[in-house]
């Protein structure tokens, strides 16, 4: 028996079971996510390099369809060579689990390098500490969550 509120996620279990498309299991970047998520209770992974287009607006791809100003093109040059732009991440890995009656997540971005880790980490972590919620108009810190700790680490199973 197959439970969900979303027929499209029932079809696309359908389609994966069927050999139709690839599962989590053929993605070595969701195999990551899942192994550095370390068993928690809750777990989500999503894969691909466009699932962070979802989240924020991205400066590059919103001018697309349209002829640039000078200025918006000079404004990005200075944020790309400040590395203040985020790096497209291949799979994304979310889980909880309980530590002292109290729920506590981690956030799991897999990437091709770990140069590629450590170079987003910081534009990250500064999203995640002062960046704005867009649903909440807040502080992402007071709207989801605040960061206890952050690391960059090679893939597991390498």
């Amino acid at each position: 028996m197959i439970l969900s509120s979303s027929p499209r996620a029932v079809e696309m279990f359908l389609v994966a079971r069927a050999g139709e498309v690839a599962t989590l299991a053929e993605d070595p970047f969701a195999c990551a996510a899942v192994e550095h998520l370390n068993t928690p209770a809750a777990p989500m992974v999503l894969r691909g390099l466009g699932e962070c287009l979802r989240f924020t607006p991205n400066l590059i791809l919103d001018l697309i369809g349209t002829i640039p100003s000078e200025e918006q093109i000079s404004q990005l040059k200075t944020m790309m060579e400040a590395s203040e732009l985020l790096v497209p991440y291949r799979a994304l890995g979310v889980g909880y689990r309980q530590e002292e009656n109290r729920p506590v997540g981690s956030v799991i971005f897999e990437y091709d390098t770990p140069e590629l880790a450590a170079m987003d980490l910081p534009a990250r972590l500064l999203l995640a500490e002062a960046g704005m919620s867009r649903q909440y108009d807040a502080p992402i810190s007071e709207s989801y969550f605040s960061v206890l700790d952050f690391d960059v680490q090679k893939a597991l199973s390498s």
